[in-house]
């Protein structure tokens, strides 16, 4: 599936489609120049290019409820409850104050 295309008039690689880092995380992408003349000569280079995510899900939490009991002269900045949430491909958890 061809995610690139070159412009050889001004030696752009350009994005042809969509990309999806959690689909593909890196692309290998060999150039070849080649001249007209006779016999022709020619060089090539390699090109890795690395997809950054995008950060395009959204968090989805370890329950649907969470329960804490509190006393009322609890002080001010204590932690009341520690909750999971994960988003696809990576996870942490956040402190509720």
């Amino acid at each position: 599936m061809l995610v690139h295309r070159c412009d050889v008039c001004v030696g752009a690689v350009v994005v042809a489609r969509a990309l999806d880092y959690e689909t593909v995380k890196e692309y290998i992408i060999t150039i070849e120049a080649r001249d007209g003349g006779t016999p022709s000569l020619s060089s090539s280079a390699v090109v890795k290019v690395l997809v950054v995510d995008a950060n395009d899900n959204r968090p989805v939490f370890a329950r649907n409820n969470y329960t804490a009991v509190v006393r009322e002269d609890v002080a001010v900045n204590t932690s009341l409850l520690q909750v999971g949430r994960s988003v696809r491909g990576t996870s942490l958890h956040l402190l509720l104050r």
